[in-house]
């Protein structure tokens, strides 16, 4: 399913996190706020900005001085 380009350990976390939001999505599907976030990330005219700003957030993030680093944690 995944191609050759994928090997056996990456297969296997890809499913363990396949599990995991299955999990998350079983117990709180029926909270409306739940709903209403996993549609905004999901439905196609909204899902293409809330990744691109994860992805913004996340290069922010990195981009930051390593002692703002230190007190994220």
């Amino acid at each position: 399913i995944y191609g050759p380009i994928l090997d056996m350990k990456e297969k296997k976390e890809i499913a363990d996190i396949s599990a995991k939001v299955k999990e998350l999505y079983q117990t709180w599907q029926k909270n409306p706020l739940f709903k209403k976030l996993y549609n905004q990330i999901n439905h196609p005219d909204t899902r293409d900005q809330v990744w691109a700003l994860k992805f913004e957030q996340e290069r922010r993030a990195e981009q930051r001085p390593l002692i703002f680093k230190l007190f994220e944690r």
